[in-house]
């Protein structure tokens, strides 16, 4: 059978979506992994609304254990309060995965292909007064993405070394 509970609740809109993953240090509140989802904490069938003080952010894995009620609700609101990245003022780490000969890198509207045919090339798509802000590494046939982003200070916001994303959450 069918669920249609989740297809015909309206999607968060996307400035409270905005106000959630700032409070909450974007990353899930327990681990502090960037690759989340929203959570309501009160449960949307319960509520069927979206509030912003209601919602946090969860990891693939905990998303799962509050779904099959193994993790407490009341761990979900006290980490909720006292979310991971705010209170370790970096993400954890998670690595990215890519794989095979060939990398494209569309940015914006540039193309860029390579073929990694001697093992091991570095190359640099994106560089600005010889710093090197979007390369690839070959290791072996596995792309590894190296990307740095500057707020407009010049001050490093979120990087990328060798598929391992971490970024600060400080203002």
């Amino acid at each position: 059978m069918y669920d249609t509970s989740v297809s015909s609740r309206p999607p968060i809109p996307d400035p409270m979506k905005r106000e959630v993953r700032q409070r909450c240090g974007f990353g899930c509140v327990i681990c502090g992994l960037p690759l989340y989802t929203y959570e309501h904490m009160l449960g949307y069938a319960n509520v069927k609304r979206h509030v912003a003080e209601e919602l946090t952010l969860l990891c693939y894995k905990h998303q799962y254990e509050r779904t099959h009620k193994l993790l407490p609700i009341q761990n979900v609101l006290r980490a909720n309060l006292d979310p991971y990245n705010l209170r370790e003022g970096v993400s954890a780490p998670y690595t990215l995965h890519y794989d095979g000969p060939d990398c494209i890198a569309d940015i914006g509207k540039n193309v860029f292909s390579f073929r990694d045919e001697a093992h091991d090339t570095e190359l640099i798509a994106l560089a600005i007064d010889d710093e090197s802000l979007i390369s690839f590494r070959s290791d072996r046939s596995h792309w590894l993405l190296n990307l740095k982003v500057f707020d407009k200070n010049d001050d490093l916001i979120l990087q990328i070394t060798d598929n391992e994303l971490i970024y600060s959450i400080d203002p």
